[in-house]
């Protein structure tokens, strides 16, 4: 017949390949970050099979989490200590600048000169601390999504959990 009867469609796994649904399964396993984008492009009937199928969800669901989270403070903390590191060679700069202005041989353009410098420099150091605040703005807006993500996932997985032991029940009674 063609494909075989992993690449066929598997109304059980609602419209899902039974090939993407094991692919999704192992990617869970393997990288939850990955496993809930994906997840997203699947039915919540799937979701909840997938779900079913991985033993820690939870856990993995708190672990992927918790690794967003340390990778966020390092990413901070990194880009912290480049802020302090030219911060520090800007007040370098200007108090080089300002040494220069103690001379008192320089003439009024020179002064003048001396000044628009120090004016320069603290543009500049302006305009990298915007463009440090919008990297951990963009940083932090990840991690809350991921996090969300994560959590909406979980979240499925206990609602649709309850739903089914309800309706498991209620059709036993």
């Amino acid at each position: 017949m063609g494909n075989g009867a992993n690449d066929e469609v598997d109304a059980a796994n609602d419209g899902v390949s039974a090939s993407k649904f094991a692919s999704l399964r192992r990617l869970g396993a393997k990288d939850f970050s990955r496993f809930a984008v994906e997840m997203q492009h699947v039915s919540e009937q799937v979701q909840l099979k997938l779900v079913e199928q991985l033993p820690e969800f939870r856990k993995l669901a708190a672990d992927a989490i918790a690794s967003a989270e340390k990778a966020f403070e390092a990413a901070l903390k990194s880009n912290d200590e480049n802020d302090r590191e030219l911060n520090a060679a800007f007040k370098q700069w200007r108090d080089s600048l300002d040494k220069v202005l103690e001379n008192p041989e320089l003439t009024l353009e020179e002064r003048l000169l001396v000044t628009r410098e120090i004016g320069r420099t603290v543009e500049m150091q302006s305009a990298k601390n915007t463009e440090s605040k919008s990297f951990k703005t963009r940083l932090f807006q990840q991690l809350v999504i991921g996090a969300a993500v994560a959590v909406g996932i979980v979240a499925v997985a206990v609602v649709g959990g309850k739903v089914g032991l309800e309706q498991g029940g209620s059709n036993n009674a």
